[in-house]
């Protein structure tokens, strides 16, 4: 892991964020449009610098977001469902990944617990975990992730984050560890510090990569950002550090322009060339808005140093449904031997309008902002277009419950996951309290005793011989309390 910052790997030409186009974050040089994913997913996907300033807004949005109030009902994501496009590229779409989040009693994330689907033995194997610490204000202070280690049968350190904060709530310090060799062992990897202006906006970060050999932290890039006077960013000039010259160079630079409503209208990005001692273009972003504010259109073109002129090459087309859910997203390429717009890619996204996003419990890192909503989001579905035709490629579903913000029915007062559920023969029961092993009782619909048995950690168990239907389990293991459940076989 290289660096701290860089959250979502995704592309839609701009951030959104509110419901709302956020004409003030920055897009990526990517041309895919991926599905969100959670923090802790996000940070091990860290893959360049261009977005790192994002997570200092985000974690403090988080924290204003996050449930303070108690005794109040709310829809909680307590899971999500990743099916993808198989190798083969037939026609249909197979399980990859299942999510789990873990909540306190007041709607704050502690945890969340990630599976991959094992095509060979179709189960689902643990994959890694991720943990939040809070301080006494509420802020994240810090993230491990943890991998499964299928030789041990247990969790092992994976990195950390640690975070640290200024007395306004402002990020002002991330640095990151990798586990070492030793068992508890952490090793300096990557840091970021980060300098505001008067307002609160960030000016100034700085990402070092620790040196063992020196076991001193060596400068790697500057990012410095300069605003309007009404708080949108105007410009963002990043450098890389010259060792041999110890000073910063310029590499690349982002310049923004905004129409009377301060939308943004226009980005242009630029390399830094060192040889003719100037900034060259490279891209430029161009956005349109409909009547009710909402971005329609954005236009992605590329600098033709041939010609001296900006050649199109992508476009997104949004669709905004009741209340400003955007339900769609069309992506297309320019064609220069047909000088047409052709198909690429879409994504679309479904929702529960009974539920306001006021009402939900939601994970860190979720809404995405490329995907705003202003209620339940259920579902997303991202195609490519290819051989004349549109071609499923990834699928995410999302599984929420009611719980009250202080009721004993939070499924963060335990920590026992049951996967899949529904199930067809075979169930797993995974918990983090630290026994190996718990006693299971399944019970039918009619209160039958149909199964006792103990259960380990982990562990597949075989209900093949149990009919369709609705079961309730009970748990204990003699600790912590009993635990309850429903299961449902669908076979």
């Amino acid at each position: 892991m290289k660096t701290i910052l860089m959250l979502l790997s995704l592309f839609v030409f701009c951030m959104t964020a509110n419901s709302q186009v956020n004409t003030n974050s920055n897009p990526s040089k990517s041309k895919e449009t991926a599905i969100p994913k959670p923090l802790i997913a996000a940070l091990s996907q860290m893959k360049n610098a261009a977005d790192r300033k994002e997570l200092p807004q985000l974690l403090k949005a988080k924290a204003q977001m996050n449930p303070k109030s108690t005794n109040e009902i709310k829809q909680q994501l307590d899971s999500m469902l990743t099916e993808v496009q198989p190798p083969s590229k037939a026609m249909f779409l197979e399980n990859d990944e299942k999510i789990f989040f873990l909540y306190d009693v007041n709607g704050i994330q502690i945890s969340e617990l990630y599976f991959r689907w094992n095509q060979d033995m179709a189960v689902w194997d643990s994959n890694y975990k991720g943990e939040y610490t809070y301080n006494t204000a509420g802020e994240i202070s810090q993230l491990i992730r943890y991998y499964w280690d299928f030789t041990s049968q247990q969790w092992e350190n994976n990195w950390k984050i640690e975070l640290s904060y200024d007395a306004n709530d402002n990020l002002i310090m991330g640095t990151s560890y990798y586990a070492g060799g030793i068992p508890g062992q952490w090793i300096p990897d990557y840091k970021s510090e980060y300098t505001y202006n008067a307002a609160d906006l960030l000016v100034n970060e700085v990402e070092s990569t620790y040196n063992p050999d020196s076991a001193n932290w060596d400068l790697d890039f500057l990012y410095m950002t300069s605003y309007n006077a009404n708080g949108t960013i105007d410009m963002e000039t990043d450098s890389i550090w010259d060792a041999s010259n110890n000073q910063w160079e310029p590499y690349y630079r982002y310049a923004y322009s905004y129409n009377a409503a301060w939308q943004r209208i226009q980005q242009e990005e630029s390399d830094w060339n060192p040889d003719i001692w100037e900034w060259v273009s490279v891209f430029k972003y161009e956005f349109t808005y409909d009547i009710d504010g909402y971005m329609d259109q954005a236009h992605m073109y590329y600098w033709n140093a041939t010609t001296s002129q900006w050649d199109l090459n992508y476009k997104n087309d949004y669709t905004w449904g009741f209340l400003g859910n955007m339900t769609e997203v069309y992506g297309y390429y320019w064609d220069t031997f047909s000088n047409s717009w052709q198909d690429s890619y879409k994504n679309q996204q479904s929702f529960n309008m009974a539920f306001p996003f006021a009402e939900l419990i939601l994970p860190i890192g979720f809404p995405d902002a490329e995907f705003p909503s202003a209620n339940m989001m259920t579902q997303q579905h991202s195609f490519s277009f290819y051989g004349g035709s549109w071609h499923d490629d990834q699928q995410n579903t999302y599984y929420y419950n009611q719980v009250t913000t202080t009721g004993i029915e939070n499924v963060a007062q335990n920590t026992i996951l049951v996967y899949p559920n529904p199930a067809k023969s075979l169930v797993v029961f995974s918990w983090d309290t630290g026994q190996t092993s718990q006693e299971l009782k399944l019970f039918d619909c009619a209160g039958r005793l149909v199964l006792n048995q103990t259960i380990q950690n982990h562990t597949n168990i075989d209900l093949s011989q149990l009919s369709n239907g609705l079961y309730f389990y009970k748990l204990t293991d003699g600790t912590n309390g009993l635990t309850s459940g429903k299961i449902s076989l669908q076979k």
